[in-house]
């Protein structure tokens, strides 16, 4: 689970970790970002945060990036999962290139540099949903860089039509709202069943975003004559 904004001071922390199901444990919290992840799964191997160049000018709001490796323990694959926030207002889109490089270096010069990358957040930029037109250069570089927006892979989408941001607007049935939040994997999973906003539980300006993937082929049912 990767959270943004989700305060810095320790009550705030306290009240996210009292809120969690008891299987969940905090990979880490830095500068309002934070990473948990289910302890039954996985297995927390390493840590860590980097701040993006623009983060003297937003020390409000903490641009930093935070990441946890984690190691799943059925597969004993490690995914590196990293949690965005890159910097708002549409006169800004110079700096959000900016930060996405510096997140894309930082992650090559991690040791044992896992295959698989997730990168999630709040882009402040639009993914694979508009016209070549408008989107945004984040999204390029992501995609030049070998990264794929999953909801570009998903069997069933579910309240795309939502906007992800403010008031949750409709778009018409069929279409994908304005998305400024998003999931990025680094290698084509084998299946994303399930991309969706469950909106009605929204308790932010911000959609929650939801990504069911399969990272391997799922066993196939053998059924006796």
């Amino acid at each position: 689970m990767l959270l943004q904004e989700a305060g810095t001071r320790n009550y705030h922390l306290i009240q996210l970790d009292t809120k969690m199901p008891e299987n969940y444990e905090q990979a880490i919290s830095y500068r309002s970002k934070a990473i948990y992840y289910n302890s039954d799964k996985f297995s927390n191997v390493d840590v860590n945060g980097a701040p993006l160049p623009t983060y003297h000018h937003h020390a409000g709001h903490g641009r930093y990036i935070v990441y946890a490796a984690l190691r799943n323990k059925a597969s004993n694959e490690t995914f590196t999962f990293v949690s965005v926030h890159l910097s708002s207002s549409r006169e800004k889109w110079k700096k959000r290139e900016k930060e996405i490089g510096v997140i894309l270096n930082t992650l090559k010069r991690l040791d044992n540099f896992p295959e698989t990358v997730v990168i999630g957040g709040d882009f402040n930029s639009f993914g694979p949903i508009r016209s070549p037109k408008q989107r945004s250069g984040v999204h390029s570089i992501l995609s030049s860089a070998g990264y794929t927006h999953m909801i570009a892979l998903a069997d069933e989408k579910e309240n795309t039509n939502l906007s992800s941001i403010r008031r949750l607007k409709s778009s018409r049935p069929g279409t994908i709202g304005t998305h400024l939040d998003g999931i990025y994997m680094s290698t084509e999973p084998s299946e994303v069943k399930r991309y969706a906003l469950p909106g009605k539980n929204r308790v932010s300006d911000h959609a929650f975003v939801v990504a069911e993937v399969f990272t391997h082929p799922k066993p196939i049912k053998r059924v006796r004559d």
